[in-house]
């Protein structure tokens, strides 16, 4: 979302949230609660995308609006509604229907502590005439207040509690990537419902058009079709906000970045999870969205649900907030060991709630997922990615790249017309982003341009061009473009350490043999043969993949010789020159 659309989003919301006035609330509260009067209790709460009010009943005398008090009486009722802020959001009435559907779902499914759902509209025969949700009052902190500072006990006894929500997610799975929605009944069911986010969101509201590419009965069957879908919606954000680039460098950096986070994708997505699980995601999961008593740590609620769905397993992460890090800080050296001891003491807390499930669903378990990302690695990075793009550039810097290895030698080559196809038409999109951004800076600094741009409607953005439409078709059909490197480097390693494994394992059970020791060693001689045989399996597999891998090595010569000559002065030149010859094949396949 550009900086124009988001000054015109925060004050048309602002004048929105205004205008719910306390006597329509009240009025509201009492015809949901059997007429019964009540009073606004304290100021009006606001985040980024919804309103709320405090609302307190009481049967006794005077206990109406005129009895307004800074606190609640004993025994009095409370509720709070909350209100969708309407000019910040595309699809508010969706969005609020999966949010009830999912809550009423976790309190039937789970014990996940949710607020109880009281009442709810979604149409204006109410007093305030705008969409509601009405849910009990919480009393409690919110954890981002108490985050900081905390013991290891304390971190301990939180830790365990958030595993228990995290195995508990894990165990809702469901056939498609999706989300919950609300039936004619109000119960919850899981239909063709698409999943729902705050980058989706804010990109409709933008004007860049994302539901053309996922209408609201999308679902998605596999999760390779998902990061597909997102990475589409990454690339269009690109092509249609109009401050997406700072300056002409970093134009080149990211559009170069989101065709390497591509082709990423392609590795990170693990075979087996594919076509499922899938499992309920938060979508959210911060702190501030996290309740806890005021005198301990016990959690009592988690809160806005607006964006929970179903999604792959392998996007069930372990929050970023552990170590109240930011998340570039995370990839860094020193931030990683930091949040690796955290991590660590987190996925022994998951661990510890699985063992205590009584019927665990079939399927690898989360904590063996984790631990596979122990540390803020390459995989732990795409994953954070996806869930949040606007970190794709960093990510893609700082953890796909060889450590010290510069990056612009690979934009240069990548805008270098003899070898991409593409290169006029993606320096021309470059030099475009340039003069957008211009022109929003132009307007930001003239007060008076700024005063015009909000006081008339707001403007939908120009149809994509056909430039435009040929770079979002090439990218979406060269999506798998990163496989076949993925592929020829595992092909490699497989073949050097499945000669190691095979050897060396023929030789010990050669050795027992001799030495007739097999008896009294069976466990040993068993685990020696499975090495053997791992050996075996992967020199199978290497010379697979091998046969592939041969017709790339082809290709790259006959069309790219001096990139598969590779590059003087590295330890392994063929091996990079081979990689960014793939990258460069990549990207002429855009054309």
């Amino acid at each position: 979302m550009d900086d124009l659309t988001s000054l015109r989003m925060y004050a048309d919301g602002f004048f929105f949230m205004i205008r719910i006035r306390d006597p329509a609330v009240c009025a509201l509260a009492s015809s949901l609660n059997n007429g019964r009067p009540c009073r606004v209790l304290g100021k009006m709460l606001h985040g980024s995308y919804n309103s709320c009010r405090t609302v307190v009943f009481s049967d006794a005398d005077g206990g109406g609006q005129a009895a307004a008090a800074d606190c609640p009486r004993p025994g009095e009722e409370k509720w709070i509604i909350r209100f969708p802020t309407l000019p910040r959001l595309a699809y508010p009435v969706e969005k609020l229907r999966a949010e009830i559907a999912t809550m009423k779902y976790l309190a039937e499914r789970t014990t996940i502590p949710v607020p109880r759902v009281l009442a709810y509209g979604f149409g204006g025969d109410y007093p305030t005439g705008v969409p509601f949700v009405a849910m009990e009052y919480i009393e409690g902190d919110s954890l981002l207040d108490r985050l900081s500072g905390l013991d290891d006990e304390g971190r301990t006894y939180l830790y365990a509690q958030l595993a228990d929500m995290f195995v508990q997610l894990r165990e809702q799975e469901f056939p498609p990537i999706g989300a919950l929605t609300l039936d004619d009944e109000g119960a919850w069911r899981f239909a063709r419902n698409r999943p729902l986010s705050i980058d989706f969101s804010n990109a409709q509201v933008d004007g860049q058009c994302p539901a053309d590419f996922m209408p609201p009965d999308q679902t998605f069957e596999s999760t390779s079709e998902y990061c597909g879908s997102l990475m589409t919606l990454e690339v269009l954000n690109y092509l249609r906000q109009r401050d997406r680039a700072g300056d002409e460098e970093n134009a080149r950096n990211q559009l170069v970045a989101i065709h390497q986070f591509r082709d990423a994708l392609s590795g990170w997505i693990r075979p087996e999870y594919n076509g499922g699980p899938f499992v309920l995601t938060h979508g959210d999961f911060l702190p501030g969205n996290i309740m806890v008593e005021h005198d301990s740590l016990r959690i009592v609620a988690v809160i806005d649900w607006e964006y929970s769905h179903t999604a792959p397993l392998q996007l069930l992460v372990p929050p970023t907030w552990l170590t109240a890090l930011p998340m570039e800080s995370l990839l860094s050296r020193k931030g990683a060991v930091e949040y690796a001891e955290e991590l660590r003491r987190l996925t022994d807390a998951v661990r510890a709630a699985e063992q205590k499930l009584l019927s665990p669903v079939a399927g690898p378990r989360l904590s063996e997922v984790w631990e596979r990302s122990v540390q803020p690695t390459r995989s732990f990075g795409i994953a954070h990615a996806l869930l949040r793009r606007c970190n794709i550039p960093m990510v893609c810097w700082t953890h796909m790249q060889p450590p010290g290895e510069p990056h612009e030698p690979l934009v240069a080559r990548f805008f270098d017309p003899a070898h991409n196809g593409a290169a006029g038409r993606l320096e021309r999109l470059v030099l475009r982003k340039v003069e957008d951004k211009a022109r929003i800076r132009a307007v930001l600094a003239n007060d008076a341009a700024v005063d015009e741009v909000l006081d008339r409607p707001a403007s939908p953005l120009p149809p994509l061009s056909t430039e435009d439409v040929e770079t979002l078709k090439a990218f979406v059909e060269g999506f798998t473009g990163g496989e076949a490197f993925v592929k020829g480097f595992t092909g490699r390693f497989m073949r050097g350490r499945g000669w190691h494994w095979l050897v060396r394992g023929w030789a010990w059970i050669a050795s027992l043999v001799r030495t007739k020791q097999l008896g009294p060693r069976l466990v040993r001689d068993a685990a020696m043969g499975a090495i053997a045989l791992v050996g075996l399996s992967c020199l199978i597999l290497a010379r697979c993949w091998r046969v592939r891998d041969l017709e790339l090595r082809r290709r790259v010569s006959r069309d790219y010789p001096s990139c598969a000559k590779g590059r003087a002065g590295r330890r392994h030149p063929r091996r990079q020159g081979r990689t960014l010859a793939l990258y460069v094949i990549s990207a002429r396949d855009m054309s």
